[in-house]
C-alpha cells in the first residue's frame, strides 16, 4: 500500500519537476539501525526501514516523514528526535514525522502510533 501511495506522489511531483528522495543507501541503513537500536527494541525500526528503502524521507504537501538525510534538517530523523526528545515528557516517543499541526510518533510505552 505504501508503495502505491509513493508512486502516486512520485508521479505528481514529476509533473512539477520535483522528485521524492531516493531510497536509503546501504551505508545509511547501518547508521539508521545503530541509531534505532538505542530504543531497546521498543520502536519497530524494521517497519520504518521498509519505508526508508522506498524513500529516504518525504516532504509532500506539508507532511514531513523523516529519513536519514543529513543535508536536510527537516527530513533527518536523528536530528528531529534529538530536538523533540530533550524534554523528559517526550522520552517515551520516537518522532517519525510532522505536519503543520501534528507530530507523528511511536509511543514506546503503549507500542502504537500517536498523532
Amino acid at each position: 500500500m505504501i508503495q502505491t501511495y509513493l508512486n502516486q506522489i512520485r508521479s505528481f511531483e514529476k509533473e512539477y519537476g520535483d522528485e521524492i528522495p531516493a531510497p536509503i543507501k546501504e551505508e545509511e541503513i547501518k547508521k539508521y539501525t545503530e541509531w534505532a537500536k538505542k530504543f531497546h527494541n521498543q520502536f519497530p525500526y524494521e517497519d520504518y526501514l521498509f519505508f526508508l528503502k522506498l524513500a529516504n524521507g518525504l516532504n509532500f504537501n506539508g507532511l514531513f516523514l523523516y529519513g536519514l538525510q543529513l543535508e536536510d534538517d527537516d527530513l533527518n530523523i536523528q536530528l528531529a528526535n534529538n530536538t523533540w526528545r530533550e524534554s523528559k515528557y517526550m522520552q517515551n516517543y520516537v518522532f517519525i514525522g510532522e505536519d503543520s499541526i501534528s507530530f507523528f510518533v511511536w509511543n514506546m510505552m503503549e507500542k502504537n502510533m500517536k498523532f
